[in-house]
This record gives structure tokens, sequence and C-alpha cells, in this order.
């Protein structure tokens, strides 16, 4: 969200998102392997029983903002709060059969984990380039389905997203006007989610999933060696 930095002889990458973020920094094509959170695939995690046919996870400026309870409700999904404990919504992505998402991370720790997952449009357009990024990481080719504000707050808050000082205004002012028209908010946010899971869900390739795994625990072993004592010792003879 900021300008990229200023690279020196002091940085050091071992791997970016995707190559949208290598060719905004000038990095060479080796550095793109995907978000870190796929090394979740390397932790003993303990996967509970399907207990959600389709979840809903939205992005957490939405969950603060939005009636995405009710909506989800409304939808016949189970709800995802980004904002609860990480544990807690893992342990929920692994008891759906099917998460429908806004938050990418959502997204990313599903495919991770072998969860079918369906993106809506983040109603944030800023977030949309991280959602690419990733996807090209993969060779992930999808279609964003359509969402709508479950609020007027949140609907607010979402276009103002340029001007953060409207947006402060917003938050710190407009915790009344939640509740306007709040009824068809959120009918028309539980129409969009039970649209959208409706389309084709996505998962990247076993083959693809498990050769970046294997790159990016490559990668990490190589960070830790080159920081050891040992290592750093060395670098700071030179």
């Amino acid at each position: 969200y900021t300008r990229p930095p200023r690279l020196d002889e002091s940085w050091r990458f071992y791997f970016v998102r995707g190559p949208r973020t290598a060719a905004r920094l000038g990095l060479p094509t080796p550095v793109v392997l995907g978000d870190a959170a796929i090394l979740l695939r390397t932790l003993p995690i303990f996967r509970p029983a399907k207990r959600h046919a389709i979840s809903f996870m939205p992005h957490w400026q939405s969950a603060r903002y939005g009636a995405w309870a009710e909506a989800s409700t409304a939808a016949r999904m189970h709800l995802i709060d980004p904002r609860r404990e990480p544990a807690a919504v893992l342990d929920d992505i692994l008891a759906s059969e099917l998460l429908v998402t806004e938050a990418l991370h959502g997204a990313i720790v599903a495919d991770a984990l072998r969860v079918p997952w369906i993106p809506v449009s983040p109603l944030h357009g800023e977030h949309h380039f991280k959602w690419i990024d990733w996807a090209e990481s993969l060779d992930l080719d999808f279609s964003f389905q359509p969402l709508v504000p479950s609020t007027w707050l949140e609907a607010a808050t979402a276009r103002t997203a340029a001007d953060p000082t409207t947006v402060r205004r917003l938050r710190r002012y407009g915790r009344p006007w939640r509740g306007v028209l709040r009824g068809r908010f959120v009918d028309h946010a539980a129409a969009a989610l039970t649209t959208a899971a409706k389309s084709p869900p996505s998962l990247s390739a076993d083959s693809k999933i498990s050769e970046v795994t294997e790159r990016m625990v490559d990668r990490l072993d190589r960070l830790v060696a080159d920081f050891e004592p040992s290592a750093l010792q060395r670098r700071s003879a030179r």
C-alpha cells in the first residue's frame, strides 16, 4: 500500500509472493514462489471432521464494518471471522467443505490445505493486486464473483478508502448510521453470497503446490544457514 522501498546491497530476498511483486522491485524470476502461509503445509496440523458445507470469510475490514453474521446466516453459510484467534480460524477453514472468501489469506490457507475455495471481489479495490500477484505464482486462473456491502457504513468506508481523512471520520462518527437500510443491505449481501457459491471452486494443482512448498522450505533453510552465528561472524569479518 506504499511506494516500493529503495533497494541496496543490504537487502536480501529469499522469495516473494508473486511475479508482480518481483517486477515492482526489479527482482529476478527465481525469487517468485508465493505467500509464506503455504508453509502451513509443513506443520502437523490436526484436521477436524467437516462441520460446514459452505463457509464465508470476509476481509477484516468488511468484518469490522459489516453485518456478515446476518448475511451469512441468511445465505445458509457458516461465518469465519478473520479477527478470531488464528487456531480457531484455521480449524474452521479445515472443517469446511467449501470456502467462499473475500479475504486473500482465506484463499491462500484453504488452497495450501486443499480446501476448495471461491473468491469474491474485495470491497476495497486496493486488495486486487495482492490476489492476482499470489494467483500468478501458482498458475491459478480464476474470476472474482461479485460482492456487495452488508451495511451502509461498510459501503461508505469502501468507497472512500482512498481518502484516509474521510475514512477516519466515518470510523469515529459513522457507527450510528450502521443500521440505515440494514435489512436491505443484508438481503443484497446474502443474495450475492448465494450466487457466488454456485460458481466453480478453485484449487491449485497438487503438483504445483507441492513444488512451491519444497522450494520454500529450501529457501527457508538457506535463510537459517545465512544467519547462523558462524555465518554472521564470517560476514562481519569481511
